[in-house]
């Protein structure tokens, strides 16, 4: 198992760790969504900003705002959980259409009264991250693995310009964390940083799916059928997800997709004066034996 551990949206319903935050016209509020569990997988709720600490690239930054959010279990849908799923229909064999299928469903399964939804197609540009959950389970049952000739870099950059328009449908839902779960092969649903030689469109899609899922508070998490080759470094650990590989269990990856969607923390902050294509996070919490979920990276 692999776990790696900021919107430019701000959340009108935070409450203020400090008063009178003096005025800032020209920058945004950035807020961080962060899940924290303990070793069993189990979210942590009892934290306070005091327990927190941000650093926006390498310098501490003062957290301003600081909410925790909790999903209800009533049906209400303004604090219902969000999450949608990416389908991988491109680097999958055909054999594995049932494999993927199996597990989406398995994802949907923990759906309740009052959670959003959706289920998005790699290669099939007019779905959208909208619907519920008859238009998903439609989807998943018209899933075909193998759809076209499979190029990497090509797969690479379909993901991520995927993962951006998912993240910009997924913006109406103000404040929350959102969780992507994308199911297929590591190389697509965990996309690495691009080095400096990568092609320049493999560049911009990264920037714009990091950028992207900081303002709408969407994290990735890879769910691959099969056994993983890297630790950290890829979308999911920009965005404060996770990567789980596994030829059978995926108890813990799905548990994590709707545990982090319904329990987990806002820390508001201003950024500091330089702009930068994209900056860096850390965030990291004074417990012991607690695990962070938070984006790394986010983009201006």
């Amino acid at each position: 198992m692999v776990l790696a551990c900021i919107s430019t949206v701000c959340v009108a319903s935070a409450t203020a760790v400090q008063r009178n935050v003096p005025a800032k016209p020209s920058i945004d509020l950035v807020v961080v969504d962060v899940a924290v569990t303990d070793r069993k997988g189990a979210p942590v709720l009892d934290l306070k900003a005091e327990d927190f600490r941000v650093k926006e690239d390498g310098e501490d930054v003062a957290i301003k705002t600081f909410e925790a959010v909790r999903a209800t279990t009533d049906g209400d849908r303004e604090n219902g959980r969000t999450v949608a799923v990416l389908l991988d229909d491109v680097s999958i064999p055909p054999l594995g259409t049932i494999t993927i299928q199996q597990l989406a469903k398995a994802v949907l399964s923990q759906t309740r009264e009052g959670d959003e939804i959706s289920v998005v197609r790699l290669h099939r540009r007019a779905d959208e991250a909208y619907g519920d959950a008859i238009e998903a389970l439609d989807r998943i049952n018209g899933f075909r693995a193998g759809l076209a000739p499979f190029s990497p870099v090509d797969a690479q950059i379909e993901a991520l310009q995927q993962i951006a328009a998912i993240s910009r449908q997924l913006m109406i839902t103000e404040g929350r964390r959102k969780a992507l779960a994308c199911i297929g092969t590591e190389i697509v649903c965990d996309v690495p940083e691009p080095t400096f030689d990568a092609r320049p469109t493999l560049v911009t899609a990264w920037h714009e799916a990091v950028t992207a899922a900081a303002q709408a508070n969407v994290a990735v998490y890879a769910i691959v059928p099969g056994r993983v080759r890297f630790r950290g470094g890829g979308i999911a650990d920009a965005t404060g997800g996770l990567t789980y590989g596994s030829l059978s269990e995926f108890r813990v990856p799905i548990e994590a997709v709707w545990n982090d969607a319904g329990a987990h923390y806002l820390l508001g902050y201003w950024p500091g004066p330089k702009r930068r294509s994209v900056h860096s996070i850390s965030v990291s919490v004074n417990k012991p034996q607690v695990r962070v979920r938070a984006r790394r990276q986010r983009g201006d």
